[in-house]
């Protein structure tokens, strides 16, 4: 747990500033918007359906492609 003190006559800015450069040290900030969503790791369905996706469209390109080149030729 980070914790600091005012110091005597520290404006609050300062003391927010000292406190935020401690958490970056620290590493805090990452971690927590890393965590912010918890996200589940996909099935084996959903795996295999993102691929089949991924497939899909790299073929939908290439006869995209091949029938531009096609139509320019």
């Amino acid at each position: 747990m980070i914790q600091i003190q005012r110091k005597l006559g520290e404006k609050p800015e300062a003391l927010l500033r000292r406190f935020n450069r401690l958490i970056q040290e620290a590493g805090l900030s990452k971690i927590v918007r890393e965590n912010r969503f918890n996200v589940k790791p996909p099935t084996r369905r959903e795996r295999r359906e993102t691929a089949q996706r991924k497939v899909m469209i790299r073929k939908l390109k290439n006869e995209t492609l091949y029938q531009q080149m096609r139509i320019r030729i």
